[in-house]
């Protein structure tokens, strides 16, 4: 019996002994309350350099390297939610010891958005609870740091990525907000030698964000967030314009679309490197380029089957073309420089085009059997300068346009002038797309300067000059009269008034392009 008790009493023991010494390893190895050690650590490190509060619901430690928090919220000191995610997934560069400082690798926001609130009426803050974001007198204080959190010791940060998640910028202003939704984006920023300056730390900069029905960003080069620059290897983007993607714009680009209705495929290539501070100075090389593209304005549109513009900085100047778009079934070529040296910005452009069908303008066809509302086929050339900091005023330029095979008698201006003439009901408007128009004008700091003109339709000829005001303004004088055949339909009145009106009767329009006001000052005598 006695023997019995002493076996017992020894194993209990040998068990109680090795439950001591498994407990001491696992405290040793952090077994016990590790996970909540592990979280306590990666949040204070985040804690120590962020100034929005971190909350979130819960968290799990799959060892050795991961570390998830769920329903994360990121709180500025002014109550502003500025990131709220589904999961902030840690991604440890070591397996954690206690003693030692956590090795942060990576972060994975999964689930969530991230606000950015523009504040434009307090030029000092970029974002709302967003700036300061980062408590700089900790970055700068970093012996004064328990050796646990300084950055030196903890952060290892090689790639952030996202995972199902959303930007939403807000202007603060009154226009749309700018919204990316359903990104998948993985951001490559391990600390790299490569880099024309030697200034700071240089990362490698992948991105790939794949919204494939909406747009594609693909990013390969480099960036240096202490001088704020970048070399970009190749910068791609891809953007399905219509009204689900239009949201993912800035909200200058979504307002001028919207209130186009574009529709069609826009991509932007770029490679070359550029210093925010010495922007000026950039190289960069790349193009536009569109796609099945249409742009809309009221009853009239913009067609454009297709679109190239090749864009070049270097040594100081910007270059955007030679331009060449396929639209209205006609082609335009264009060429703009920029010299970047100048504070005035002074822009040089030259243009052409050939073969604009007028007709497809219009949103609407005519009716079977009916003609347009107006047609022709128009071509110019020409070319302009302005300082890009001084628009309109430092505005020079000439050139001319030209339309044959059309039908202008229902264009604002020459509606009134067939009135004022009393010709339109002889013809009946024309039946045929036989109207002319040619025009040599200038550029002013103000308006349209028309040095000639010559317009020929079935009704009436006219001849003139004056200005055509960039506010829509006209202050035309024209010389017009009855065509040879309306004369011959009036008779002998009819000739009379042709001769008179041609050399003698002025018509002087007035009002805007879209009221235009005419007046007959008769032997250019005033009013």
């Amino acid at each position: 019996m006695q023997k019995k008790f002493l076996t017992i009493g020894f194993v209990a023991i040998l068990s109680v002994t090795i439950v001591l010494l498994v407990g001491v390893r696992l405290f040793i190895t952090g077994a016990v309350g590790f996970d909540d050690w592990v979280m306590r650590q990666v949040l204070g490190v985040a804690q120590t350099y962020l100034v929005p509060t971190i909350e979130f619901d819960d968290f799990d430690y799959n060892a050795p390297l991961t570390v998830t928090y769920h329903g994360v919220r990121l709180v500025s000191p002014d109550g502003i939610e500025v990131v709220n995610a589904g999961e902030l997934i840690v991604t440890l560069g070591e397996v954690p010891k206690r003693g030692r400082p956590i090795v942060i690798e990576g972060v994975t926001v999964r689930d969530g958005v991230v606000r950015l609130i523009a504040s434009p009426d307090d030029p000092e803050t970029t974002f709302k609870g967003l700036a300061p974001f980062v408590k700089k007198s900790n970055l700068k204080a970093q012996e004064s740091l328990a050796k646990e959190v300084r950055l030196s010791e903890t952060l290892d940060l090689r790639t952030l990525s996202l995972v199902n998640a959303g930007i939403l910028f807000d202007p603060g202003d009154g226009q749309p907000p700018m919204r990316l939704d359903a990104l998948t984006m993985a951001m490559d920023i391990e600390p790299v030698s490569e880099g024309k300056s030697a200034d700071g730390v240089w990362h490698q900069l992948d991105i790939n964000i794949d919204r494939g029905d909406l747009f594609t960003l693909v990013v390969d080069g480099r960036m240096n967030l202490d001088i704020l620059a970048a070399e970009l290897d190749a910068l791609n983007l891809r953007v399905d314009v219509g009204t689900d993607s239009v949201a993912a714009l800035p909200p200058q680009l979504q307002q001028i679309l919207n209130d186009h209705d574009a529709q069609g495929q826009l991509e932007i290539n770029l490679k070359g490197a550029a210093e925010i501070s010495r922007w000026r100075q950039c190289e960069l090389a790349g193009a536009i380029n569109l796609h099945g593209f249409n742009l809309g304005l009221g009853e009239y549109r913009m067609p454009i089957d297709s679109g190239v513009a090749p864009i070049s900085v270097s040594n100081g100047a910007a270059t955007l073309g030679p331009v060449r778009v396929e639209a209205l079934e006609g082609i335009v070529h264009a060429l703009v420089g920029v010299d970047l040296t100048s504070d005035l910005l002074p822009a040089e452009l030259e243009w052409s085009f050939e073969g604009f069908n007028l007709r497809e303008l219009l949103r609407t066809a005519a009716p079977q059997g009916e003609q347009p509302k107006f047609a022709g086929i128009l071509g110019s050339f020409g070319s302009a300068s302005v300082n890009l900091t001084d628009i309109p005023a430092s505005i020079e330029g000439r050139g001319e346009a030209h339309i044959i095979k059309g039908r202008l008698v229902n264009i604002p201006g020459v509606r009134e002038l067939n009135e004022a003439l009393d010709v339109g009901a002889a013809i009946g408007g024309g039946e045929t797309l036989s109207d002319k128009f040619d025009i040599v004008f200038g550029l002013t700091d103000q308006a349209i300067r028309v040095d000639s003109s010559v317009l020929e339709t079935n009704a009436l000829l006219a001849r003139g000059k004056g200005r055509v005001y960039y506010n829509q303004g006209l202050d035309l004088t024209l010389n017009a009269g009855p065509m040879e055949k309306v004369q011959s339909l009036l008779g002998k009145f009819g000739k009379v008034l042709g001769n008179i009106t041609d050399q003698f009767i002025e018509y002087h329009v007035t009002g805007t392009v879209n009221n235009p006001k005419v007046a007959v000052r008769p032997f250019g005598i005033g009013f």
